[in-house]
Parts: structure tokens; C-alpha cells; sequence
């Protein structure tokens, strides 16, 4: 399963994701939101734009979460922003 987190400094949303992968011994690759670059690979997803971005098209939610090709978050963040440990077992298929 590909795993691409999207992250930002200073993100305790982006921590915890990344921390739950790591306890969790699951791979994943992270980008910076913060390069060009990503910006760009991001802003050409109309799912990015209308799911993370402002009506400038800046990225204002984070961790943005691809699995497999899939754009993510409201399945690891409820609406506070608090990481939904069992959902994200559910989704790696993890024990409880």
C-alpha cells in the first residue's frame, strides 16, 4: 500500500499521523507542502483543492493523506482535528 503523507512544519495533526505510521512500523513517504514542487503536484487535484484549500487555492488543512491513490483526511482527523487512532487501524487493517 503506497503511503504519501503531505505535511508542514509545526503541524501536531501531521505529527501524530506520522507517529502513528512509525509506531505502527507502516512505510510511508512524506512531502513538504511548503516546496513549490508539491504545491504544484497538489493544486492540479480538483479533490485537493476543493477538500484542503481556501478560496485562494492555499493548502490550509494538513496532513493530507494519498493511499494508494486516494486523497484522505476526514478519515484520520475528526472535525476538532483529533487523530482517529482506531479508524486509521481499520484502514491499515491493524489490530485494535
Amino acid at each position: 500500500m503506497d503511503v504519501i503523507v503531505y505535511t508542514k512544519r509545526d503541524c501536531e495533526r501531521c505529527e501524530a499521523l506520522k507517529s502513528f505510521l512509525n509506531q505502527n512500523k507502516l512505510p510511508f513517504a512524506e512531502r513538504d507542502i511548503d516546496t513549490d514542487e508539491v504545491v504544484q503536484e497538489l493544486i492540479e487535484s480538483s479533490y485537493v483543492i476543493e477538500s484542503f484549500c481556501d478560496e485562494d487555492k492555499c493548502i490550509v488543512i494538513t496532513p493530507i493523506i494519498k493511499i494508494g491513490g486516494n486523497w484522505m483526511y476526514k478519515e484520520f482527523f475528526d472535525e476538532e482535528g483529533v487523530f482517529k487512532e482506531a479508524e486509521a487501524k481499520m484502514i491499515f487493517k491493524l489490530k485494535k
